[in-house]
Formats: structure tokens, sequence, C-alpha cells
């Protein structure tokens, strides 16, 4: 759909509605994810980023070790392709795909994801 579509005017009062209830939630929910990463950054304040298990009543609270990622770009400026080609795979560059090939044959290859709602002021 596009911006232009509009629903009948009938169902325009429930679409308010709608559209008022999910920003309501919106605000709740970003509300409360700020509050849950405060109370996270005060366990780890607590705990000196200490890893482990720490009694919480009748729960515990868990500070678990961060993962260990590879840095991509370091790795790489150290190892390049040139001297060290074991590390490195061809890779499909979708970008020159999509403007090398024509939309009408390459929609055999899109797929499309969920349908999303917003509301917008």
């Amino acid at each position: 759909m596009t911006s232009n579509n509009q629903p009948p005017n009938d169902s325009e009062q429930i679409f308010a509605v709608l559209a008022e209830r999910l920003t309501a939630l919106q605000e709740e929910i970003e509300a409360r994810e700020i509050e849950a990463k405060n109370l996270r950054e005060r366990a780890l304040s607590l705990t000196n980023n200490t890893p482990g298990t720490y009694a919480a009543g009748k729960m515990n609270i868990i500070i678990r070790r961060g993962a260990n990622r590879l840095d991509q770009k370091k790795f790489a400026a150290d190892h390049p392709m040139a001297q060290y080609p074991k590390f490195y795979e061809p890779k499909l560059n979708t970008t020159a795909v999509k403007k090398g090939v024509a939309a009408d044959d390459l929609e055999q290859y899109q797929t499309t994801g969920p349908q999303t709602v917003m509301v917008k002021a």
C-alpha cells in the first residue's frame, strides 16, 4: 500500500484507535528498554563487571563474559588476501547483481519480507 491509500471512512475511527494504542505501546516499550538497560548497568557496576552467578532472593543474576568476535577489518589489514588466500572466499556482489540484471529477471531471485505496520504523525 502506498501513502495515498485511505481506509474507508467507517474504518477511520478504528485506525485512529489502533494508531494511538500502537504509539502508546511503542513509548512504553522504549521506556522499559531504557529501564532494563539501566538495571543491567547497575548489576555490572555492583559486580565490578566480574562474570559469575549472584544470589538475588529466589532468583539469580548471571553475569556472562562478552562474546569474542573477530575484528574483520583489523584482521584483514594484517592478513591481506594476496598473502593469505586461505582465509578468504568469493562472495556474491549483490549491488552488482541489482545493477546488472533487469528488474523483471531479478524478480525470480528475490524474496519479500513480512509486511510492517507503522504509525506516522
